[in-house]
């Protein structure tokens, strides 16, 4: 954590500040972003290609939104890592035979956070919570799914486990292989609504709010499929004599 709060110091220091207050507090909540979000892409490598599916599609659409606010340098940073992505993904599809570690996920949410902070920086307040929250929608609600099911059921909230999105889908009757694409499209619809709002199709403060109230929805309907076992009360024994 010591180390991605320097990374993140090192990239708000260097003019990366998303405009969401208008204040000198934007710097601080730029880089609490790229950090808790970062880990949030680490938390989403949990299943063959769900991460990696996810960044193909998300790393693709960002970059498009970069090219249309014109800073072609990010858009060639996103549009190289979207392949790349997809090059290690036909490796990594189900049954996985290579995996991303924390190296290669936090790697991959830390260009993706800093991209679309930077994206946004030098926009109004709506344009940059909606170019932060849509571009990490999936990463953000799986964290939420996680989050809510460990602190209602009293589990430690950083231990790993089997709670997050894509294990409550496969446990739905999704194939692994079929999981990572529903994220990738879900990832793929929010990069769409936000590559909308650059282009001013879309009004950027309605599609934050309806990608935070979806979001909510999905987090706590999730909280219903169950991935915890049930804890059976212990029973006294009797021992006849």
């Amino acid at each position: 954590m010591a180390v991605q709060t320097l990374a993140a110091g090192v990239v708000v220091v260097s003019g990366v500040v998303a405009p969401v207050t208008g204040s000198r507090l934007d710097m601080v909540i730029t880089l609490l972003w790229i950090v808790v979000v970062s880990n949030s892409f680490n938390l989403l490598d949990n299943m063959d290609g769900a991460l990696g599916g996810v960044t193909v599609v998300g790393a693709a659409l960002l970059s498009a939104a970069a090219f249309v606010s014109g800073q072609p340098e990010t858009g060639l940073l996103l549009a190289a890592l979207s392949p790349a992505a997809l090059g290690f993904l036909l490796y990594n599809w189900a049954p996985a035979r290579i995996f991303m570690g924390d190296a290669g996920s936090l790697f991959i949410g830390f260009t993706l956070t800093s991209s679309a902070a930077l994206v946004v920086s030098g926009a109004g307040p709506g344009t940059a919570t909606a170019g932060l929250l849509l571009p990490a929608f999936v990463a953000i609600v799986d964290t939420g799914i996680v989050m809510l099911a460990r602190s209602r059921a009293g589990r430690p909230l950083l231990q790993g486990g089997s709670d997050h999105l894509s294990h409550r889908l496969h446990r739905l009757g999704l194939g692994k292989r079929l999981t990572a694409l529903a994220l990738a499209a879900l990832a793929g619809a929010a990069g769409l609504v936000h590559l909308a709002t650059t282009l001013g199709w879309v009004a950027p403060v309605a599609a934050a709010a309806a990608a935070g109230a979806a979001g909510c929805v999905v987090v706590v309907l999730a909280q219903r499929v169950r991935v915890y076992p049930s804890i059976r009360p212990k029973t006294a024994i009797r021992v006849r004599r």
